[in-house]
């Protein structure tokens, strides 16, 4: 309601006339007067604050000089409270221009008041959240932030005290990234909050905000460290994103002992945006390394098989060009054993990739397995060492062997450490120059067999050291390297002992200074006698009268199998195709079947299935062997389940193949 008054014969403030000629009855409610008792007086007889009756004088008097109306507003205290008012001066003119009265009107507009505070507050809290919310997107890493952040909220709140901390997920604790209001001496001493201590701790382990009031007076174990700063009122909020816990964020006061509770929802909104741009943040430092791992990756591959195909073509230059030479028939005698061992020599190159190859495709397909039995680690080195020896004397390099007496034995494959013994071997001899030492030594760590190869080649970067074993990893991919190889052969040795519960290890003082390789291998303590790797040749390799079938379509191959097992006395007969295996069945059952897999029409498996569908008296229980060079574990369990006793890959030596024959025949697969 509208509160009316008249002021007439107001003339200067001095005289402080403006008295009441007309006042309504909601001002008389307002001032607790009658009319009577307000008529005739001013601002000053009817006790309004003295600030506030000469602001309104003067404006009175202004209004009066100016012949202006003119309008305002203030607070008022009454028996209605604190309330807000505005108001309105407005002139009365006479006759002759002057004027004769100043008329007010007074109106209650405190509701209006609240709301636009209200608005105000609102707005200047959602500047606030969007300056926030936009500086987390600008920048790339948060963490660097959130102290400028913290100190903006804490002075909007009216705080001056904050901590954060972010959660080492490794280690289950609490670290202080950054803080305010507090000193040096107390932020390193709350350096590192385990689960549970203090109220991050506590937080952190339930996952729920910890709103501490009073805490200089209350019983509350959690305002324990806080009344050692005299925080009077603390809130703390998780940093949480789904069920992960980034960190806290806490905020303090000295000055009061509550929070509001729009207070409380700006905090724990804030809180929600930290932890939604640490996430951020988190995530693209992930996508990014994914990104940089997976470039390494396609470099690495596209280098490797740069490598792959130099290494595998390599050898087929000298093995073609002697071969055309030999074809050609006028090579001497030294000439042709020189290109015949050359030939020989890349040949064995070409079949140890192709088993390097072989062996880390069993190794990323979890397929590598071990006969494991008990082993003479000095019998393995002797057969590495003796493979080795013909390089070593080729580049005058001296291998100085020692062996101390080793308590226990290792229950391992013979076959697979040789191989170890033998790719370190190679290495060093490979890296070392000419004239180098390389030495190997064969002793006890604790329960360990310990085997450690040092060389004096060219030694390794200190950068590359940590991806030694790495497949496909080379310290030189470049086409002007000087060595040799896939990169293959390191995570191969890897692989293997760690498949024998061991360890290996590499060092080196720096390029030019060479390496040490160390191995150890458990160490079991029963005395088994350990079988050594040498093993008595077949010397019994007369196939005379054995019938044997050979198939292959690769007519190379064919002849090769046939001239050896010819030689031996074996009477075969060859043919190109599983049609025609059956057919040669069908006219003469032999005593073993020797087939590839690989042909068109009717593969290999596809052929010994018919076979042992026949019945015994055609020939459906005849021994076979499966000569292939599809060489996989899949391959391998493939041709038993065919109905194949062994499966043989391709290249093969012509003793071991007659080997396998007679092996056969001795365990009496064929009378």
């Amino acid at each position: 309601m509208e509160k009316a008054t008249l002021f007439r014969g107001l003339r200067t403030y001095r005289e402080k006339s403006g008295r009441f000629t007309y006042v309504n009855q909601p001002l008389l409610d307002l001032l607790q007067k009658t009319s009577a008792e307000a008529l005739g007086k001013n601002f000053f007889d009817l006790d309004y604050p003295t600030d506030l009756a000469t602001t309104l004088q003067k404006q009175i008097q202004q209004v009066i000089e100016t012949h202006q109306p003119l309008k305002d507003e203030t607070p008022y205290t009454s028996t209605f409270g604190m309330r807000a008012y505005e108001y309105i001066f407005v002139p009365l003119l006479g006759l002759n221009g002057m004027v004769e009265a100043v008329a007010g009107v007074t109106r209650d507009i405190t509701d209006r008041k609240q709301i636009e505070a209200t608005v105000k507050a609102s707005n200047e809290r959602l500047k606030l959240l969007s300056e926030v919310a936009n500086d987390l997107l600008l920048n790339e890493d948060p963490k660097v932030f959130l102290a400028s952040l913290f100190e903006k909220v804490s002075t909007y709140l009216g705080l001056e005290v904050y901590f954060n901390y972010l959660f080492q997920e490794d280690q289950q604790r609490l670290q202080l990234h950054t803080h305010g209001g507090i000193s040096e001496d107390v932020a390193l001493s709350a350096k590192f909050l385990e689960l549970g201590q203090g109220v991050g701790g506590y937080i952190v382990q339930h996952r729920q905000p910890a709103i501490v009031e009073n805490a200089l007076s209350t019983t509350d174990p959690l305002a324990v460290s806080l009344q050692l700063i005299g925080i009077r009122a603390y809130a703390s909020h998780p940093l949480i994103v789904g069920d992960r816990v980034l960190g806290t964020l806490g905020l303090g006061t000295r000055q009061r002992d509550y929070f509001k509770s729009d207070e409380l929802d700006l905090m724990q909104t804030v809180a929600n945006q930290v932890a939604a741009a640490l996430e951020r943040s988190r995530l693209l430092a992930e996508l990014q390394a994914r990104a940089e791992a997976l470039d390494q990756t396609n470099r690495i591959k596209d280098e490797f098989l740069a490598v792959l195909s130099h290494e595998l073509r390599t050898p087929l230059n000298p093995i073609l060009g002697w071969s055309k030479l030999l074809q050609g028939g006028k090579l001497n005698a030294e000439k042709t054993n020189i290109a015949i061992a050359t030939i020989e020599r890349n040949a064995q190159i070409q079949v140890q990739l192709i088993d390097d190859l072989l062996d880390i495709s069993r190794i990323l397909s979890g397929k590598m397995s071990l006969s494991a039995s008990p082993i003479d680690l000095s019998a393995v080195i002797c057969a590495a060492l003796a493979t080795v020896r013909l390089a070593a004397e080729a580049k005058l390099i001296q291998i100085h062997p020692t062996v101390s007496p080793v308590l226990g034995v290792v229950v391992g494959d013979a076959g697979r450490l040789q191989q170890v013994v033998w790719n370190l071997l190679s290495n060093a001899i490979k890296f070392t120059p000419i004239g180098g030492q390389v030495t190997i030594a064969l002793s006890q760590a604790e329960n360990h067999a310990q085997i450690q190869i040092t060389d004096t080649g060219k030694g390794i970067r200190a950068d590359f050291l940590p991806y030694v074993f790495e497949h496909f990893r080379q310290e030189d991919g470049a086409t002007t390297r000087k060595f040799g190889g896939l990169g293959l052969g390191l995570a191969i040795v890897r692989q293997i002992v760690e498949m024998h519960g061991g360890t290996v290890t590499v060092v080196s003082p720096g390029v030019g200074l060479g390496a040490t390789f160390t191995v150890q291998i458990p160490l079991t303590p029963q005395l088994t006698e350990a079988p050594t790797l040498d093993q008595s040749p077949v010397k019994d390799s007369d196939l005379s009268g054995i019938h044997i079938l050979v198939v292959d379509d690769q007519t190379d191959s064919q002849e090769f199998i046939a001239f050896v097992l010819e030689q031996h006395g074996a009477i075969i007969t060859a043919v190109a195709s599983g049609t025609d295996a059956l057919q040669a069945i069908a006219q003469s059952i032999p005593n073993i079947i020797i087939s590839d897999i690989g042909m068109p029409e009717m593969d290999g498996y596809m052929l010994m299935r018919q076979i042992r569908a026949l019945g015994l008296e055609q020939g459906g229980q005849i021994p076979a062997i499966a000569l292939t060079a599809y060489a996989g574990e899949l391959d391998q369990q493939q041709a038993i389940a065919a109905g194949f006793q062994r499966h043989v890959t391709k290249p093969i030596d012509p003793e071991v193949l007659v080997a396998i024959v007679v092996e056969m025949r001795t365990c009496m697969l064929f009378p």
